[in-house]
């Protein structure tokens, strides 16, 4: 996302010595979700068998496990939803409410998996109390530090802060363009008793990319896909739901996810660390221009697929998979110039859950 003048990475002693182990696949890769993110099947009642006039139904969370419970066979998709308080999903797909579960019923398993992963249908309830207000001529006798950007000064941060005054995010240069709007560079000011706006140890630790996402644009590429009837590939709205879970997931040094989201009137944002280092893309673009060599040598391959082989593997794991693994979403952050830099995968746009035992 921002420049950088050293193209020549740097690998790090220790990871030199590591051994390299070819990749061996995993057929029976178990999901190891988070507790909260399964229903916990075995406080369900198990009900009571009724001869001939009873459903058995193998109800299954996100870590596989299982209970037997019996059920009325006039029991509704609405019916068992209402009482687990949570998605469920038949044969891989969420089945319309009114249906009995008889007839939809995979007769071999009889399984129903509890999902209450986030989808972008999710997001009404997540975004009613996450407004976020824009001020793009804001007051820059408020601030108490300098800014290396011309007029005007722009301001973004949620309502609850701006009404408790506590911190904001001001805007310091554009990152880079998205589908759907842009990338900008934003550093966190908190607010001192005189009321103005200050650095916590010059910024270190406080800069975040902040994701535009124009609500006008993204409808207008929806009423495309519907007129065409096709579907979209990259949706900003499940970006952000996956965002949602990965961040109540257990975190890892390797994925990239968001601190926050929110909306106004005009856009959805997604609020990211701040990777200081290019994409490898751009990256390997640079070099080739100051070196005239595109290739990187054999140990830093090793070492960027490493980490970036670890980052997919914590995602699979947790249910997810990337479905967009690039140059371009492969993020670099350099601590500092001498040792090699953190790598990061980001950008969930296309990213897809993965099923309990599929």
């Amino acid at each position: 996302m921002a420049q950088r003048s050293n193209n020549n990475m740097m690998i790090h002693q220790k990871e030199n010595n590591v051994a390299i182990r070819p990749f061996q696949r995993s057929p029976n890769l178990k999901l190891q979700v988070k507790k909260n993110f399964c229903q916990n099947v075995h406080e369900l009642t198990p009900g009571t068998p009724r001869g001939n006039n009873n459903l058995a139904i193998n109800v299954t969370d996100l870590n596989s496990n299982v209970r037997t419970i019996h059920r009325s066979p006039e029991t509704t998709v609405k019916n068992l939803q209402d009482e687990v308080g949570k998605r469920i999903l038949i044969n891989g797909k969420e089945p319309r409410q009114e249906l009995k579960l008889k007839n939809i019923l995979n007769p071999e398993t009889r399984r129903v998996l509890f999902d209450p992963r986030p989808r972008k249908d999710d997001l009404n309830n997540y975004f009613s109390n996450r407004r976020f207000q824009l001020f793009k001529n804001f007051d820059k006798n408020l601030l108490t530090f300098g800014l290396n950007y011309s007029e005007p000064c722009e301001v973004i941060c949620t309502q609850e802060n701006f009404e408790s005054k506590a911190w904001i995010y001001v805007l310091q240069c554009h990152l880079s363009s998205a589908i759907y709007g842009r990338v900008m560079l934003y550093v966190k000011a908190y607010r001192n008793d005189e009321g103005k706006y200050f650095l916590k140890d010059n910024g270190k630790g406080d800069f975040v990319a902040i994701k535009h996402i124009s609500k006008n644009k993204y409808q207008e590429v929806k009423n495309l896909i519907e007129k065409h009837n096709c579907t979209m590939s990259e949706d900003p709205l499940s970006e952000i739901a996956m965002n949602i879970y990965l961040k109540n997931c257990e975190q890892h040094p390797n994925l990239m996810t968001m601190h926050e989201a929110g909306h106004d009137n005009d856009y959805f944002y997604i609020v990211m660390p701040f990777a200081n280092g290019t994409d490898l893309c751009e990256f390997l673009a640079n070099r080739q221009k100051k070196t005239g060599k595109l290739f990187l040598p054999e140990n830093d391959v090793r070492y960027l697929i490493r980490h970036m082989a670890r980052g997919l593997l914590h995602a699979h794991k947790n249910g997810i998979v990337m479905n967009d693994v690039s140059l371009e979403n492969t993020m670099l952050h350099f601590v500092n110039d001498n040792i090699s830099p953190l790598v990061f995968l980001m950008d969930w746009g296309m990213a897809k859950y993965i099923l309990a035992n599929d």
